[in-house]
Parts: structure tokens; sequence; C-alpha cells
């Protein structure tokens, strides 16, 4: 079977052109085939490379080139001689290269044998990708690293490369586009960005980006193309933070503290430039972007996850441990989306720890004892960072304290 596949409707060309091919390896073999049959050999054969001479109606040239580039071949244009705007089309299209009729052979075989590099090169990166989806690196739906691996894979391609040049961007596309527009906005953002820029996923609608160059014009940049071409009925939102020698974790967090300022000041876009306020927050970067100064439903959510992380699996061991425990006392808790509450009670005495959410950033812890000789009650209000499981111990300690002191 060849491998390499002359398509011409010329057939004086032929003997022409496999004259400039005699240095091809022995394992390279040639075949010819008019327009006409073009389209079923290349489907049944799949050669490496397709060199398309051209028609003198080139319309019928480029749907040629269009249906072959489907197939995965690499595509060397045959020119008659050299005309700037079919050459620049057929590049859209994705043709490897091109050559002209009166081209020296060494030329010719220079860029056959190119030709054939590539389309090897990216047989050899399709099996890589496969490998990274069957192991739930790559997701399968969008081809970008899984936000489970994206910082693992970050910090190691920043070791290995330099980025200083660069910059790191967190694009946001809203939940409720998500169904609709995904697949669109993953298919813009592969066109926007180079073959060595660098994209994961940091949650389900959020992308991380890192282009090599240009700083933060090129992060801004590649986010205008991703919106023209997505349209202005769905509005993108990006943080940006140059990279500047830093790791991939600390960078990828002011990115995410910049989006969330631009969420909070309604803005498309927020290049972070300060670094006081990932000092600030950085222990709790993780729950959430940043600690501003006010956003209700920002931080409805970090208690959220808070309680999903930290105080669900708190209370639930507690639960079970002290149902044991207490013998002669019942034990119960609840939550909703503003409070957390455990209680522990008998025919006489009831404690409650409740932690609610008072909005901002403030978590009420309140200990509340009811009945004879009852400890006093309490309370103490803290920033949700400081909800952690240490603190939780420290804090369910007095409360259990109290209870058992209590004179039945």
């Amino acid at each position: 079977m060849s491998n390499i596949l002359l398509i011409t409707d010329n057939k004086s060309i032929i003997e022409t052109f496999y004259q400039k091919l005699f240095l091809l390896r022995s394992s390279d073999k040639m075949s010819y085939c008019n327009y006409e049959d073009a389209p079923d050999i290349v489907f049944a054969q799949t050669p490496e490379v397709c060199i398309v001479h051209e028609l003198e109606d080139f319309k019928k040239t480029f749907n040629l080139i269009k249906y072959i580039k489907t197939k995965g071949c690499s595509v060397l244009l045959l020119l008659n001689s050299y005309g700037r705007d079919k050459v620049l089309e057929a590049y859209d299209e994705g043709v490897e290269d091109y050559v002209t009729l009166l081209a020296d052979p060494s030329e010719v075989l220079i860029k056959t044998v190119n030709c054939i590099k590539k389309r090897n090169l990216l047989s050899k990166i399709e099996e890589y990708k496969s490998c990274l989806e069957l192991f739930g690196t790559i997701s399968p739906e969008y081809g970008f690293y899984k936000a489970e691996h994206s910082c693992e894979i970050g910090d190691m391609l920043f070791e290995k490369s330099d980025f200083s040049k660069g910059a790191l961007s967190v694009i946001e596309l809203p939940e409720r586009f998500l169904k609709t527009y995904g697949e669109k906005f993953v298919s813009a953002l592969k066109t926007s960005i180079r073959n060595n820029d660098f994209v994961g996923m940091n949650s389900n609608n959020r992308f991380v980006v890192v282009n090599c160059e240009n700083s933060t014009d090129g992060a801004l940049e590649i986010f205008e193309r991703v919106q023209v071409k997505l349209g202005v009925d769905v509005p993108l939102i990006v943080g940006i933070s140059r990279i500047s020698g830093e790791n991939f974790s600390t960078v990828l967090k002011k990115a995410k503290c910049a989006l969330t300022e631009a969420k909070l000041e309604h803005k498309n876009y927020m290049i972070f430039e300060s670094d006081k306020a990932l000092t600030e927050t950085d222990e709790w970067l993780d729950d959430m972007e940043v600690e501003p100064q006010k956003n209700f439903k920002i931080f409805k959510t970090v208690f959220k996850k808070k309680y999903e992380q930290v105080i669900g699996p708190f209370f639930e061991n507690a639960q079970t441990q002290y149902s044991e425990a207490l013998k002669f006392s019942q034990v119960e808790q609840f939550t909703d989306e503003k409070m957390s509450v455990f209680r522990i009670f008998d025919d006489k005495n009831s404690s409650i720890l409740r932690l609610a959410y008072e909005g901002l950033t403030k978590v009420k812890i309140t200990i509340a004892h009811a009945g004879l000789n009852s400890a006093e009650n309490s309370e103490l209000s803290v920033s949700i960072k400081k909800i952690t499981p240490e603190f939780m111990k420290e804090i369910f300690e007095k409360f259990i304290k109290e209870y058992t002191s209590t004179d039945i």
C-alpha cells in the first residue's frame, strides 16, 4: 500500500514529479489518481501524505483538501505557480506546505519528508492522548487536562520550561450556558491558542490557559478571540496573572483572585495586580477565590463547601461517637444553607452547638445550654477560613465538657 498519493488530472506531470522524489526511503511508495477517484482512495487507504495538484477551478481543489484533512492525512499543495491568496486559503484549511511545479527536487523532497514526519508525529500524539483519556488524565469530552490533574501537570511543566514571559488565565463560562455552548466554547478556545499553550480544567465551567509569551496582552488577546467566536450573548469572565517565574499553583491562585474581583465589579476581565489580597487569603483560596469585602452568593457557596469538607464530616463522626458514649442522651444534627446545628439532649437538659453564616466572611458560633444548673451560653464570630478540623475539635471539646458537667 502506498503512503504517498499524488492527486492530479494532468497525467503529463506524473513522471516528472516522481523523478523529484527519487531519494525517498525504499519503504516509501507513491501512487497516483485523479480528482474523481481521490475521495474513495483516500477513504480506503488513508495515505500519510496527499500531494494535491491544483485545478484551474481552485474551489474544487479546496473542497478536496477539506475532505482529505478530515481523514487525518498531511497535504502538500502542488501549484502551477505561486498565488498568495491560494496559499493563505489552503493554510487556513490545514495544509502542511506547498510547492510549485518548477520547484527544485531538493525542495520537493524536503517538504514531502516533513509532511510524512508531521503525520507520524500527529499519530503518536493521538496515541498518547488516547492513553491519557484511558487513565482519566484528559477529559474525553473536551480534550483538556481534568481539574484533579491540572495543578500537578502545570507545576511539572513550569519546572521544566521557562514560562516567565507568559501569563495564566482562568476563563469562566457561566454555568447556565455550559450545556448549550460548552462544545462551541471549547472549539473557540482550541482555535484561539497556539500549540505550545497549556489548557487545563479548574472546574466543569472554568478553564486554565497558560500562554507562553506576550504576558497579559497575549492572554487578553486569546480571551477576546474566544469571546468574538462565541458571541456577545454568552458573556465570558477571565482572571489573569503574570507568571514572572512563580510556580503554577501560586499563579493559579492569583488568577482566581482576579476572576473573583472581576465578578464582584461586574467586569469581564481583571488582571491581578497586588500580592496583598493573596497574602490575606492564602489559607482558603482552595475553598473559593478571594476574601473581598462583600458578595453574599459567593460566601454562601463558601459556607456550603466548608460544611461539605469540614463541618459535615466532623458532625457525622461526632454523632456516631457520642450516641454510643452518652447512652442516656439523644444526639442529632441538621444543616441548611445558612447554618449547621449539633444538639445533645435528655429529659431535663439540652445543649446546642450552632454554626451560622451571618454574611460577608463571618460564621457565628453559638453554644447554648438549657436546663437546671446548665453552663453559661457563649458566642463567637470567626472568619470562614478558620473553620478547620482542628478548630472544630477545639470548639466541640468545650461544648461536650460543658454539657457533661451539667448537674442533672
